[in-house]
Parts: C-alpha cells; sequence; structure tokens
C-alpha cells in the first residue's frame, strides 16, 4: 500500500479551508460525486480518515471495498521545497464523451440531504466541429416551502492519448506509461479507460 509521506500529514490535517481535500466517489448510477471535506486527516501513514458529519449522496456511495480519490493541493509546498520534483503525475482521460447521445432535461439523482431533498436534472449537447462535450446542470434543494435553485455547465473536450503525450512531453513531462484500466492493464484505442502516468523531468 502507498505510504503517505510525514511532511504531508501535518499539511493534510490542516488543508480546511484554504485548501480544503477533495474526496472522489462513485454513485450507484455511474456517476462521479466530487465534494470538498474539511474534516479530512491523516490517520497513519497508509490511511485517511475523514469525519462524516452528514448523510449525503458521498456518504451513501461509501461502503467497505469502495475506491475513494482524495485530492489535495497545496501550491505553496512547492515553492517551499516541500515537495520533491520527480513526482508522479496521472492523468484519466475519458474516451467516451464524443459519444454520449444528447438529451435534454434528464433527471439524473434523487435524494434526501438532511431535512430536504434535492434532484439533479441534466442535459447534454456535443459541439461536433470544436470537440465539446457540454453538461447543462440544475441543481435544486427543497426545504419546506422553499427551493432553491442553482444553475452551471460543465464543458469537456476531448483529445487523443497521443496529442496528450506530446503537450505533457513539450510541458517537460516523461512518460512513465499509458493503461487502459485502473488495475494497470494495457492500453487499447477501445478502452473505456486512458490513463498516462508520467514524471517531471
Amino acid at each position: 500500500m502507498a505510504k503517505i509521506p510525514k511532511v504531508l500529514h501535518e499539511h493534510i490535517d490542516t488543508a480546511f479551508p484554504a485548501n480544503v481535500c477533495l474526496l472522489g466517489s462513485v454513485l450507484p448510477n455511474g456517476y462521479a460525486q466530487v465534494t470538498p471535506r474539511g474534516g479530512t486527516m491523516v490517520y497513519d501513514d497508509e490511511h485517511i480518515g475523514l469525519w462524516e458529519r452528514g448523510s449525503g449522496s458521498s456518504a451513501e456511495a461509501m461502503r467497505d471495498g469502495s475506491k475513494l480519490t482524495i485530492y489535495f493541493r497545496k501550491p505553496s509546498l512547492r515553492e517551499d521545497g516541500v515537495l520533491p520534483r520527480g513526482g508522479l503525475f496521472a492523468i484519466d482521460l475519458v474516451p467516451d464523451l464524443p459519444r454520449w447521445a444528447e438529451y435534454d432535461r434528464r433527471v439524473s439523482l434523487t435524494g434526501r440531504r438532511g431535512h430536504g431533498t434535492i434532484r439533479l436534472t441534466e442535459s447534454v449537447r456535443q459541439d461536433r466541429r470544436k470537440g465539446l462535450t457540454v453538461f447543462d446542470q440544475e441543481y435544486e434543494e427543497r426545504r419546506g416551502t422553499r427551493t432553491a435553485v442553482k444553475r452551471f455547465s460543465l464543458t469537456f473536450r476531448t483529445i487523443s492519448v497521443a496529442q496528450m503525450r506530446r503537450r505533457l512531453e513539450r510541458a517537460g513531462f516523461r512518460i512513465d506509461a499509458v493503461l487502459g484500466d485502473y488495475d494497470g492493464g494495457p492500453f487499447d484505442d477501445r478502452a473505456d479507460v486512458w490513463i498516462i502516468l508520467a514524471r517531471k523531468r
């Protein structure tokens, strides 16, 4: 199992609020769920602890054996010389986005939050000329007679592994591996996942 460097323990424990950690999980419908977690802490050299105070969809997605991703970013660590050069950089491309069918106002998530209910309504648009996939999201939360609605869009541009390799190499990275799944399987153009591992030269 990978070790959490001791030099990072205190930085992770005190990340909130300036550099709050993000928790990534997968919902039952296959969608990614990424939420900020101010209660993230280092339990020991091999484990991250979460102070779970809510009962939202992220908590429901966590079961014994569930795969989670903790994202911690603090740029000043590089500037201060805390993080050594040569660290591993991993990028996960999503090759199937250009193949997604377009649809309008589909309810993709419903559930409860505290004493209220939540609903996520989604539309998908494809801009073939620009190579863009656009997700228009409408998040609605109801508590009693009050309803709050937030609308936002997520835009993705899918490029090939060869294009991404060239960009990384121009940016000073050395490619260590190109994988086709999360278990380290070989890359194939038809794979559902494209993963590139690289190191800064």
